[in-house]
């Protein structure tokens, strides 16, 4: 009777060679993919923290006017009068908000020494004009100011970075009923200011947001990457 000769071959594995180059395309992949990752989740939390702003001044402007009884912040009666505008600022910053610190003499305190736009070019950002700014309990710190229509400059983290316009850096206006409003005003350039005259022609919203170079007023109207986040739902895709 024959035998069988029954080979068993053993089971093979990876060569060394085969997870090197594995892992070698893992960390290629990874090192393209994840800086966009970062970036979207980070553009998520900046996003969560100007809305977060944007509520807590709008409701602490609100129970200013509920505890004064209002039905306006303002009306063209004062609306063009700088002293009673000021007063209104700095009521409303000292009765409805929880303040860790008044910067109304030194913005300093409250804001980074400077700021650029999302080109990362570095903006005039105009802070001589910077009234009634504190910084608040929950890390905010926000200015109001302004003749015409009330102004809100806030900083959504206070000092701490990226201290980018339109990331955590952003400019609102505050109409008569305390709500957020389009501006009004339209910027004038010299003849011979060749920079200011090319912002003034930019149209594109997204555009304006990403090439602001003056605060408060522009150009292009600062307030425009506040306008944008709010169209898009509390998004920052630009």
């Amino acid at each position: 009777m024959r035998k069988l000769n029954l080979c068993h071959s053993e089971p093979k594995g990876f060569t060394l060679a085969e997870v090197l180059i594995t892992l070698g395309i893992i960390g290629v992949v990874a090192a393209l993919t994840m800086p966009a990752l970062i970036a979207n989740y980070q553009k998520k939390v900046l996003a969560v923290q100007i809305k977060r702003a944007a509520n807590i001044i709008q409701n602490g402007i609100k129970l200013y006017m509920v505890q004064e009884e209002l039905s306006y912040l303002y009306d063209n009666n004062n609306r063009f009068n700088s002293a009673s505008m000021n007063e209104l600022h700095k009521n409303i910053t000292k009765s409805g908000f929880k303040i860790a610190k008044d910067c109304s003499s030194d913005v300093s305190g409250c804001f980074a020494g400077s700021y650029k736009n999302i080109e990362k070019k570095n903006i005039n950002d105009g802070r001589s004009a910077w009234k009634n700014c504190v910084a608040l309990v929950s890390g905010e710190s926000f200015c109001i100011f302004g003749t015409g229509v009330s102004q809100v400059l806030v900083d959504t983290n206070g000092k701490k970075g990226p201290n980018v316009f339109g990331r955590d850096l952003f400019t609102a206006n505050i109409g008569p009923e305390g709500e957020f409003t389009s501006p009004w005003w339209n910027v004038a350039c010299m003849e011979d200011d060749t920079e200011c005259n090319e912002l003034m022609n930019v149209t594109d919203t997204v555009k304006k947001c990403q090439k602001v170079m003056f605060l408060p007023v522009g150009p292009p109207e600062p307030s425009s990457c506040f306008e944008l986040i709010q169209q898009n739902g509390w998004e920052m895709n630009y």
